[in-house]
């Protein structure tokens, strides 16, 4: 006799005699749906036909989270209209935006990522952004990938 027993794979239940069917009846249509509705779900997940719903549901999870704080490793410098009054300059020169990566290098960071675009020099201070940009390889500028339409950034 066997130490583990499923009754429900070994023995036919009661029912299935009263209604006088079989087992394998049952099932058919039972697996033929089950394969209909993931083969249905599968296609319109692969039509990006259910994108909406997938993002409203994972936006809806990440706003239950409770917060975790700001990590201290991360520190974002930003300029504000203060900034830029006292600077008494639009757009932010090549001179300043030097200064600044050098005061934050004096500070020893991992990377130091600058989210302003420079399609052209914008003088006072080119030179002296080049050296910098070029003397510290940890930090990065963003740039706009050129298309046929567009000739990058």
């Amino acid at each position: 006799m066997p130490l583990f027993r499923l009754p429900w794979l070994s023995d036919r239940p009661a029912w299935l005699d009263q209604a006088g069917t079989s087992m394998a009846r049952l099932v058919r249509p039972l697996l033929a749906t089950s394969l209909l509705i993931t083969g249905a779900t599968l296609g319109l997940r692969y039509l990006g036909w259910l994108e909406y719903a997938e993002l409203a549901a994972y936006d809806h999870l990440m706003q239950q989270q409770p917060d975790r704080g700001g990590d201290d490793r991360i520190l974002v410098v930003g300029i504000t209209d203060y900034d830029l009054q006292t600077l008494q300059e639009w757009p932010v020169s090549d001179r300043s935006l030097a200064q600044a990566i050098a005061n934050l290098q004096a500070l020893q960071p991992t990377v130091i990522g600058i989210d302003i675009f420079r399609d052209f020099p914008n003088e006072p201070g080119h030179a002296e952004l080049m050296q910098q940009l070029q003397q510290h390889p940890n930090t990065l500028m963003i740039c706009k990938t050129s298309s046929v339409d567009d000739l990058g950034t």
